[in-house]
């Protein structure tokens, strides 16, 4: 009752109205580094060394996302250069463990993120092209600052 008499009690309400505050362009990080799903393994190591990403897209030449190179997944071969010219991106890919769309709720984003577990998941247009990174991080941040804000209001 006190935290509720002072304003400090965020309910479901609240939490919700929060959520539609909370926009897709204010948390989508849209500098990312993608892969094309030909390039060698050795080429993608190059790469690789220059991204401060876990999570690649690899993507077609039209930009509709096929699938993601995880390095954690490939970090057992990385340092077998005897494989560099073996594999390529798409025999290394794996699937998404889930998409977001640039017009979805973030309400259902939310969602996606504690059904999934990821750390990041991709935001793509309706013909499936990337447009981006959601950060769960970055996503939680942004939706706490807006939380501590209206329950200041």
């Amino acid at each position: 009752m006190r935290l509720a008499r002072e304003g400090k009690l965020v309910t479901h309400h609240t939490d919700r109205s929060v959520l539609t505050l909370m926009s897709m362009d204010s948390v989508i990080e849209k500098d990312i580094t993608t892969l094309p799903p030909d390039m060698p393994m050795g080429k993608m190591i190059n790469v690789l060394t220059s991204s401060n990403d876990n999570l690649i897209p690899v993507v077609d030449d039209s930009g509709r996302l096929l699938g993601i190179i995880d390095i954690n997944k490939i970090r057992h071969i990385v340092f077998r250069t005897e494989l560099y010219h073996r594999f390529k991106v798409n025999q290394l890919m794996t699937p998404v463990p889930a998409i977001l769309y640039d017009n979805e709720p973030m309400e259902e984003v939310m969602e996606a993120f504690d059904k999934t577990n990821a750390e990041a998941l991709p935001v793509v247009d309706i013909n499936n092209r990337l447009k981006g990174y959601i950060n769960k991080t970055r996503m939680y941040k942004v939706y706490r600052q807006l939380v501590a804000d209206f329950s200041a209001e």
